[in-house]
């Protein structure tokens, strides 16, 4: 604690003070001014954060449907390999014969 006091911390002097603010401020104009502000009244459905660039109509719609397709990939897989495994098992029990 004594170094606190006395100044040798490299982040509490003045001049790494006033760079941080300076970063700050300029990281606050780059936020609100050049990047599309995603939670603004008037922001796209589908749009880069960063670059504010907007896909075609086609691109967002297929993006749009991407989840619903891997879902019902997923199902159908599902089923596949529950059909697969119920007749692996099926065909590997043996048959109890009757005496």
């Amino acid at each position: 604690m004594v170094g606190y006091a006395q100044g040798n911390n490299a982040d509490l002097q003045k001049s790494r003070i006033k760079k941080d603010e300076r970063d700050v401020r300029e990281m606050t104009n780059l936020l609100l001014n050049s990047w599309l502000n995603p939670f603004s009244d008037g922001s796209q459905p589908l749009a880069s954060i960063s670059t504010s660039a907007i896909p075609p109509p086609v691109i967002a719609q297929d993006l749009a449907r991407a989840y619903q397709a891997g879902e019902t990939a997923f199902q159908d897989l599902r089923i596949i390999a529950l059909n697969l495994t119920s007749h692996w098992q099926s065909s590997t029990t043996p048959s109890r014969s009757r005496s």
